[in-house]
């Protein structure tokens, strides 16, 4: 006759296992790497003091009507790129202009292209874009920064749209 009963004893070997996996696939991404990003870029643009605000933002005017907010989004280990396209939707929408809309709103399921939504507390259409901090480097963010100007701009100047 055994001296305890094993099947306890195996039940937490699989339990610690399953815990050790889960926490070896999903590792953090801590805070000082988005930190140190923003500082990299900010040195490159001029500003090297940029850095997030307890609300985990940071706020870049582009031009003179033109603003984009970075989100840090440590849960999800992402960078968020956040644009305004309208500070409210109007009454009417030309047909093009709905359906232009409602298949970026899908972008996001494609990959790593922009999206829309619509603020509920503002009513604000707003141009996102959700980039993986896993490997993103000074180079590449960049170039998706750069991305996401060039297709908020044109959004923007859609006559059915502005």
């Amino acid at each position: 006759m055994p001296c305890c009963d094993t099947s306890a004893l195996v039940g937490w070997f699989v339990f610690a296992k399953a815990i050790r996996y889960y926490f070896e696939r999903k590792k953090m991404i801590p805070h000082y790497a988005y930190d140190g990003l923003l500082s990299e870029f900010g040195a490159l643009i001029g500003i090297p003091d940029l850095s997030f605000d307890q609300d985990d933002l940071c706020h870049l005017q582009i031009d003179d009507a033109l603003w984009i907010s970075l989100r840090r989004d440590l849960a999800n280990q992402r960078l968020l790129l956040i644009g305004n396209l309208l500070e409210e939707l109007p009454d009417e929408l030309e047909p093009e202009a709905v359906r232009a809309l409602l298949v970026m709103a899908g972008n996001p399921i494609k990959g790593d292209l922009p999206g829309v939504a619509l603020a509920p507390d503002s009513g604000m259409l707003m141009m996102y874009n959700s980039l993986l901090m896993e490997g993103l480097n000074l180079a590449q963010f960049e170039r998706r920064l750069e991305e996401f100007i060039d297709q908020l701009q044109s959004w923007r100047l859609m006559p059915e749209v502005a």
